[in-house]
């Protein structure tokens, strides 16, 4: 079965007619793993359900063993852990399970991120001593290390908070604490997900009193 005019049937069915429905996705149609870009020309709005379609044609695409393979199955193996809008039956997650874990023991070990500043490069057999001016790691998007900073900011106010009440739960604080807590607060304005946070931590906190 020809998957490649499969794919490029969707992709330009969509290019020409955009999908209707309520919910709708951004899909590249050449992969960023495999140097596609953001440009409105490797764009293409799809269905869930197309997009979903897409990457499983794009994994029937390239053959196995390839790095393009095990990027391929990475990316549908990702979509259909982290997606809401992918429902699939117990077969369907089977076989995406097994083509991932076939991937990575065939990766595993022999393929590492290595970057010079500028560019990204994911490459096997990498050698002892790298070329000059490279290291081993990856580069972010301005836009993607915000996002992860993010992420770390919430998680440490979550492990904070929690800390909090698991040192202060069932002791007196003296009156002279009080106020020196209340002192070292002036001034400072929470956030508003941090707000939330700890208004819930502190219901869970007397729920389980």
């Amino acid at each position: 079965m020809n998957y490649k005019a499969i794919y490029d049937k969707l992709i330009q069915s969509r290019i020409s007619n955009s999908p209707k429905d309520e919910y709708i996705e951004k899909h590249h149609i050449l992969p960023k793993s495999l140097g596609g870009s953001n440009n409105k020309s490797n764009l293409v709005k799809l269905t869930a359900r197309e997009h979903f379609i897409a990457h499983l044609l794009l994994v029937k695409i390239y053959t196995k063993g390839t790095k393009e393979y095990g990027k391929m199955t990475y990316a549908l193996n990702r979509m259909k852990s982290s997606h809401k809008h992918y429902q699939i039956c117990a077969r369907q997650y089977e076989s995406i399970r097994k083509l991932h874990a076939a991937t990575l023991r065939k990766t595993k070990g022999s393929y590492k991120w290595i970057t010079n500043g500028i560019e990204n490069k994911f490459v096997k057999n990498v050698p002892t001593a790298l070329p000059k001016g490279w290291r081993y790691g990856k580069i972010f998007s301005k836009e993607h290390a915000e996002k992860l900073d993010n992420f770390r900011r919430s998680r440490d106010a979550s492990s904070a908070i929690a800390a909090m009440q698991k040192s202060s739960l069932g002791k007196i604080v003296s009156q002279e604490t009080r106020e020196r807590m209340s002192q070292a607060r002036k001034g400072k304005t929470a956030s508003k997900e941090t707000r939330r946070k700890m208004a819930v931590a502190q219901k869970n906190r007397f729920t389980k009193l």
